[in-house]
């Protein structure tokens, strides 16, 4: 059962309290104490599928723990989220600012634990990123690829306003197979 409270959002850009929190998934910080959900949701073959290479399969403990210090050293206001739900870390999302002429473009970028696929989770959290991400950082645009097979994700992008800007056709190989890269952008209002 989902539990459906009042939207919440809430912004504390200089202590270990940031989140935004809508519906039953907040969007909050990564802590120490993440470590053991994220290696066992991020272990997945099926969301590795779904990401870049540099997103290890399998993922461990190490990975995680290697993660979240990376995350911490960012500063603030950060651009790496984890997603919580039923109090615990069961995904993640984040923005990567482009650099020189670009700077003015961001990638989003998500993942979600398997066992929380098909609730709504990422269409919530995604949308909510957005928000923040274009009133915290100097950008005018979100940008996202995905991976042709990737419909799911696709269908989020598209329900929370992005627009099929290209296809680059066999612009990507993951596990051994060439693919077509979608790219999805959204334009700042």
């Amino acid at each position: 059962m989902l539990i459906i409270a009042e939207r919440l959002i809430a912004f504390h850009f200089l202590s270990l309290q940031n989140f935004i929190q809508v519906q039953e998934v907040l969007l909050r910080e990564w802590r120490i104490s993440d470590r053991e959900t994220l290696a066992e949701n991020a272990n997945s073959f099926n969301i590795w599928l779904n990401l870049r290479d540099y997103f290890p399969h399998p993922y461990t403990l190490i990975d995680a723990d290697k993660f979240i210090k990376m995350v911490h050293n960012l500063g603030s206001p950060t651009t790496e989220l984890a997603i919580e739900v039923e109090g615990k870390a069961v995904g993640g999302i984040g923005i990567m600012i482009k650099p020189d002429v670009e700077r003015v473009c961001a990638e989003l970028g998500y993942w979600l634990g398997e066992r929380y696929w098909g609730r709504g989770i990422m269409t919530r959290a995604v949308k909510e990123m957005v928000n923040y991400s274009f009133a915290n950082f100097p950008i005018r645009k979100l940008s996202s690829p995905v991976f042709e097979y990737n419909v799911a994700s696709r269908r989020v992008l598209e329900k929370v306003g992005f627009e099929l800007e290209g296809i680059a056709r066999q612009a990507a190989i993951k596990n051994g197979k060439i693919v077509d890269m979608y790219y999805y952008g959204k334009v700042k209002d």
